[in-house]
């Protein structure tokens, strides 16, 4: 039993590890794509519009965290926010 325990912690690692691998290739992949797509949107769009497409693009992915979102939580970011500024 304890041989199989160990057996099941030594695989955890390797695949956490390929995990890592795989998102650092996709980030990678989305990074290194945004140059040239950013070249092309730069003659026909303006700054402002290529600005905002990237920060709705980029606030998609926290779309699933509103639900959590309360008043005194929101209270506290505007207080941070305020604070650093």
């Amino acid at each position: 039993m304890t041989a199989e325990l160990n057996n099941d912690s030594q695989k955890s690692p390797n695949i956490l590890h390929a995990w890592g691998i795989v998102v650092l290739l996709v980030v990678t992949l989305i990074w290194g794509t945004s140059y040239p797509l950013l070249k092309g949107a730069v003659s026909s769009l303006s700054p402002s519009a290529i600005l905002a497409t990237r920060f709705t693009v980029a606030a998609l992915p926290f779309t699933l965290y509103l639900r959590f979102l309360n008043l005194p939580l929101l209270r506290d970011g505007v207080f941070l926010g305020v604070k650093q500024s």
